[in-house]
């Protein structure tokens, strides 16, 4: 939840030297919100359509201002359905302490703490007969498409239907300065994230859309036996480390930041049983109350797990040359590696398969900036971005997989350049850019051999 945030930042493109594998269409990066040296207190109350309650509470205080110790809490509460929607509704409650030492002098320590927990009736839309293009999905039946659109509102799953998350996270930031201009971050995580998910959802398919009397749509109905499960734990522990240096070398003023950062990922999928059954709904009315027969969801013994491991070295140089230049170059270096087990429900026996997958990345990013007045820029910019098989943890034993280990990381090289100008004080900014992204390494059928 956003409440926990000072900021968001939104990085376009290949994000390879940044944060390592991944895909070339960029990141996201969340900064929490952190103690300080100034009392400060701050809330909010929402009420709104669709029965929304939010509240929020952010507590700031100096605990001993000689030692720069500060604690901060950040509190909120929600309970809300969806504008336009039946029955969905989003209900979560989270909390975020932090408590820094030493925030006024050389050396800062930061104990930050979140967990966030939700309980929400999820969304799984609505079909879209009647909508402008639609066509029948049975030759048989032309008459569906000129079929009226169902209310937007319409809710096509159960009451029964949950999405239940709970998260949390727990991080130790350090910060030294050595000198002005020299400072060293270190940052440990460890994160954990579980999710039990149900949906009732539906497939608008010709098998799925019955209609029983074409000249009444009253009686049409919509099977949503599509039963929609996660029962799934994410888990990280992770440790980075950064040393920012500043400096000079003749006209030319670096800031130069070289890390080393170390991760241990986990996720474990467990398959369900005993999802239930659900009738027919409505087409332009469903009932979301019709119960669900023998609905008592179960593990089967069945689960996908894979621990990846991966080191990294990277290190970026932004080089100003006098007023209007500046460069920058990045290079990073990953060394992935993921072990995989697949344990499969096959006629009543447990079935296991296991999948090792590992390499060695290198990516990196090289740009330059010119600026010929205050309030405008030009640039350009070539970037890298490498995404191995399994690196989501998805892993396949299937040749038309781009997840099975049998092949290359999928590369991504980007060229762009571009421009920006701010006017009115700042309070108008145009922008203008064009890009090229070439991609190696997809996993496309040919149409002449069927080979992969």
């Amino acid at each position: 939840d956003d409440a926990g945030l000072e900021q968001i930042d939104v990085l376009k493109g290949p994000a390879g030297t940044d944060n390592g594998r991944g895909a070339p269409t960029g990141s996201v990066n969340l900064v929490s919100k952190k103690a300080q040296m100034e009392d400060a207190v701050s809330g909010s109350a929402t009420v709104g359509s669709a029965s929304q309650k939010r509240l929020t509470a952010d507590v700031n205080k100096v605990l001993n201002a000689e030692r720069g110790i500060a604690l901060r809490l950040n509190a909120m509460a929600q309970d809300a359905g969806r504008p336009a929607r039946d029955v969905v509704n989003d209900k979560r409650w989270a909390i975020a302490p932090s408590l820094g030492f030493g925030l006024n002098g050389p050396t800062r320590v930061v104990l930050d703490y979140l967990h966030v927990d939700q309980d929400n009736i999820p969304d799984g839309g609505v079909p879209t007969i009647g909508l402008p293009g639609y066509t029948s999905p049975d030759r048989a039946r032309p008459f569906i498409t000129d079929a009226a659109p169902v209310d937007p509102q319409n809710f096509y799953g159960s009451n029964s239907d949950y999405d239940k998350v709970k998260a949390d996270m727990a991080t130790v930031r350090v910060e030294h300065d050595f000198a002005p201009g020299f400072k060293l971050h270190n940052i440990t995580r460890y994160g954990r994230t579980s999710q039990d998910y149900l949906l009732s959802a539906f497939l608008n398919s010709s098998a799925n859309l019955s209609t029983p009397n074409a000249a009444d749509p009253s009686t049409w109905t919509l099977v949503r036996n599509t039963r929609t499960v996660k029962d799934q734990e994410n888990r990280i522990l992770t440790n980075q480390s950064a040393l920012t240096s500043q400096f000079d070398t003749g006209s030319l003023r670096h800031t130069l930041v070289t890390g080393l950062e170390l991760s241990n990922e986990r996720q474990i999928t467990y398959g369900l049983t005993g999802l239930g059954t659900l009738p027919a709904a409505n087409l332009y009315r469903p009932d979301a109350g019709v119960p669900v027969t023998g609905l008592a969801p179960a593990r089967t013994g069945a689960y996908n797990q894979g621990v990846i491991d991966t080191q990294s070295l990277y290190a970026f140089d932004t080089i100003k040359v006098g007023e209007r230049w500046i460069f920058n170059g990045g290079l990073r270096l990953d060394h992935f590696s993921g072990d995989y087990t697949v344990v499969a429900l096959t006629n009543n026996v447990l079935v296991p398969t296991h999948f090792t997958v590992g390499d060695k990345l290198v990516n990196g990013k090289l740009s330059a900036v010119y600026k010929p007045t205050a309030n405008s820029s030009i640039y350009a910019m070539a970037a890298s971005s490498k995404q191995p098989p399994g690196a989501s943890f998805v892993v396949s034993g299937n040749v038309n997989s781009a997840q099975n280990p049998i092949y290359d990381p999928q590369e991504t090289l980007t060229l762009e350049a571009g421009g920006k100008l701010d006017l009115l004080k700042q309070k108008l900014a145009l922008t203008a850019a064009v890009f090229h992204t070439e991609v190696k390494n997809e996993v496309e059928q040919d149409p002449v051999d069927l080979k992969y």
